[in-house]
């Protein structure tokens, strides 16, 4: 672990004033070095996320709509919901692919009816609200003050995003519905939890917190991640169990979680000038990543904050300690999603802090 870890800075510092694609292709240089160390290249991926996330803004559901425009079918299935994932950032064409060799997709689901010419499809995503994934994880300074920016929302656009080569991680069917009962998952589902107001639960949480064991899997989750998969989760779980349709045959849901390593977390008492303090200092260096420093200083903080000191909660407004974060200090992971109800929790009835001063 301590020569793959001097491996990758010693490499990544040799690109220290290149382009953020030219520190991916170094990383994956690395990764042919150390395949025989599966932790390793999936802890890798998020060493470079400052970088690559910077080549990757987006306007957040600008061609949105709220109805699905379907040909009515007598109530004779003509839908089919199809589960969509792509290498994260894939839309970028600087960086392709090249993000799923760390087990890094996004998450979506596609509404198609008809065929060949008359096919018309419509991509449904739960994600950060946001230009960026780094304003999920990185808060806004104001002063002496933490501010965090991290709505997650759905978003309906008319079309398949990206076309059919996009998705090349999954394209698979896994309901086949009735015009009435696609409009009524907009109705019943999306829409209602879309009413939630800025700053209001759901929340998007990048991180899932917990001890990884020898097999690189999460034996406990003290602090559960909320991001694409999760929308995706919650939509089916309600497709299943509250319109009672059933799924294609052995359908399992695999998506991608991002798992700090901590053998046990510490609640903050934020009240303490002291702990206060520290946390703030923390993520104020995190912020620095992101400004005019040199890339040499970008990727020595890289490396010195990996080691995750702190998390916050964005559903519970709760800042914690990590206690144990070893190497892997955090990891990609393609896993089995539970299909379950939003939880209670994560919803709009409950409002976290957004903002706390020191």
């Amino acid at each position: 672990s301590k020569f793959g870890s001097s491996i990758i800075q010693t490499r990544l510092l040799t690109f220290a004033g290149s382009s953020p694609l030219l520190l991916i292709d170094s990383a994956l240089e690395v990764v042919s070095m150390v395949r025989d160390q599966p932790l390793l290249v999936r802890s890798l991926v998020w060493l470079l996320l400052p970088f690559v996330a910077h080549g990757q803004f987006y306007g957040f559901c600008t061609n949105g709509t709220n109805k699905l425009d379907l040909v009515e079918d007598g109530g004779q299935p003509s839908v089919d919901l199809v589960l969509v994932q792509a290498p994260l950032f894939s839309t970028n064409p600087k960086i392709g692919d090249k993000l799923g060799i760390f087990g890094a997709f996004h998450t979506a689901l596609v509404f198609s009816q008809g065929k060949g010419i008359d096919q018309k499809y419509w991509t449904l995503e739960f994600d950060i609200t946001s230009s960026s994934i780094l304003v999920g994880i990185m808060p806004k300074i104001r002063g002496n003050s933490l501010i965090w920016e991290s709505d997650a929302r759905f978003c309906l656009t008319e079309g398949l995003l990206w076309g059919r080569r996009h998705w090349t991680q999954s394209f698979q069917t896994v309901f086949r519905l009735t015009s009435a009962q696609a409009t009524s998952i907009l109705q019943d589902f999306v829409i209602p939890i879309n009413r939630s107001k800025h700053g209001q639960r759901p929340q998007y949480q990048l991180w899932r917190v917990g001890p990884i064991d020898k097999q690189g899997h999460v034996a406990q989750t003290f602090v559960p991640d909320i991001t694409c998969a999760d929308g995706v989760s919650w939509l089916l779980h309600h497709v299943y169990a509250n319109m009672g349709v059933k799924p294609s045959p052995g359908f399992t849901l695999k998506a991608t979680a991002t798992v700090v390593n901590a053998e046990r977390i510490e609640l903050v008492n934020t009240t303490d000038p002291d702990e206060w303090r520290q946390v703030f200092q923390f993520y104020e260096h995190l912020v620095e990543l992101g400004q005019n420093v040199s890339m040499i200083e970008k990727l020595w903080d890289i490396v010195r904050l990996v080691r995750h000191e702190y998390i916050y909660d964005t559903n519970f407004g709760m800042y914690y300690r990590i206690i144990g974060n070893r190497f892997p200090w955090m990891r990609t992971e393609y896993v089995t999603y539970d299909l379950v109800d939003p939880p209670v929790a994560a919803m709009a009835d409950g409002t976290g802090i957004r903002t706390l001063v020191v």
